[in-house]
C-alpha cells in the first residue's frame, strides 16, 4: 500500500487509514480468510508490524474494511506498508492486543463506532473500538435503520425519537 505525499498535507503520527479492501485483486480475495484475521500489515521495511482493525470482510462479494494506524504519515515522500494475508495458522488478535483494533484508535479518540451492526439487534449494538470502552445502544431502531453508506454502513433516524446512546460514558457526554 503506498500512499502519495500530495494526498497527506502536513506530517502526520499515529494515523488511522482506511482501507477499501474491495480495491484489492483476485488474489487477496482467494487467499485470505473468510474472518480477515490472518490479515496483517507493515511499516515500508516488511518486518515491521502495525496495529490493524479488521471491521468486515466479505469474501463472496470481495468487499471489506480495514483500518491501520500508520506510525508517521509523510506529506514530502512516499509512504509504504505491506499488507500480508493467506496464513492458514493465523488468526485474529483481541482487540487489547500490542496488534488490535484498540491499539488503531489510541490517539485522543474518545469512542469509535462502524455502524455495521444490526441496529436492531441485542444491545449494546455498536461496540467501541476503543480502549475507553463506551459501548452504545440503540433505541427505537429496527433491522431496516441500517443503510450501506459511503464506507461501510451507517443508520438512518427518523429525526423524532431514534438515537444511539452509551450508557456507560458517564460525563463524557457520548
Amino acid at each position: 500500500i503506498t500512499i502519495d505525499p500530495s494526498n497527506v498535507s502536513d506530517t502526520l503520527t499515529d494515523f488511522p487509514v482506511f482501507v477499501d479492501l474491495a480495491d484489492l485483486g483476485g488474489d487477496f480475495w482467494s487467499g485470505v480468510a473468510s474472518d480477515g484475521g490472518d490479515i496483517r500489515l507493515t511499516t515500508g521495511d516488511g518486518t515491521t508490524e502495525i496495529a490493524r482493525s479488521v471491521v468486515a470482510v466479505d469474501t463472496g462479494s470481495e468487499s471489506g474494511e480495514l483500518y491501520f494506524q500508520a506510525p508517521t504519515l509523510s506529506s514530502t515522500s512516499s509512504n509504504t506498508f505491506y499488507l500480508y494475508y493467506n496464513n492458514p495458522s493465523a488468526s485474529d488478535y483481541a482487540a487489547t492486543s500490542t496488534y488490535g483494533r484498540e491499539a488503531v484508535w489510541d490517539n485522543g479518540y474518545l469512542a469509535v463506532y462502524h455502524f455495521n451492526d444490526d441496529p436492531g439487534g441485542t444491545a449494546p449494538q455498536l461496540i467501541d473500538q476503543t480502549s475507553s470502552g463506551y459501548d452504545a445502544e440503540t433505541l427505537n431502531m429496527a433491522s431496516g435503520n441500517q443503510l450501506s453508506g459511503y464506507i461501510g454502513d451507517g443508520y438512518e433516524f427518523n429525526g423524532v425519537d431514534e438515537y444511539v446512546f452509551s450508557t456507560n460514558a458517564g460525563t463524557n457526554g457520548i
